[in-house]
């Protein structure tokens, strides 16, 4: 059973909203990943901490060059915009989703913190990165600009 699920979406450049009213957040640099994230019942800081590793280390990023590819952990100057978003952690049963997986709001509060510092540390080090990261529990305006639908799916 996955701990947690994690959409990654390569972008050109993303905006999150902060605050639910006009405080936006922007990337600074042309290229960069957004990580939608929802965690599901059981999963504990250690998972959340090999989650990131997996994220970041994974070769999940085009090159450009002969269908090579980079972990994010690799690049300089590369945006990370991480969203909580507990709608992917639905499963859809008849006609309706279901979320009877998804972990209750305090521990997942508390593992999207520790998801967020594990990313910052991961990174560390890298020249240019920015990360923002979205408020868990709110509901996020997200606005981002790319080439097309380039994303994976993690079950983690």
């Amino acid at each position: 059973m996955s701990k947690a699920r994690v959409i990654l979406q390569n972008v050109n450049s993303a905006s999150l909203l902060m605050n639910n009213v006009d405080e936006w957040k922007s990337t600074v640099n042309n290229r960069g990943v957004v990580l939608y994230l929802s965690f599901m019942k059981g999963c504990t800081p250690e998972d959340v901490s090999k989650i990131v590793k997996q994220i970041l280390q994974s070769k999940s990023i085009s090159t450009g060059l002969d269908n090579g590819k980079q972990a994010i952990c690799e690049l300089d100057n590369f945006d990370i915009v991480i969203v909580p978003q507990a709608s992917i952690a639905g499963k859809l049963k008849d006609k309706n989703f279901q979320y009877y997986q998804l972990i209750d709001k305090d521990t997942g509060l508390q593992l999207y913190e520790h998801f967020v510092k594990e990313v910052h540390s991961m990174m560390t080090g890298r020249e240019g990165t920015v990360i923002i990261s979205g408020t868990y529990g709110n509901r996020q305006g997200l606005q981002f600009s790319s080439d097309g639908p380039y994303c994976h799916i993690f079950d983690v």
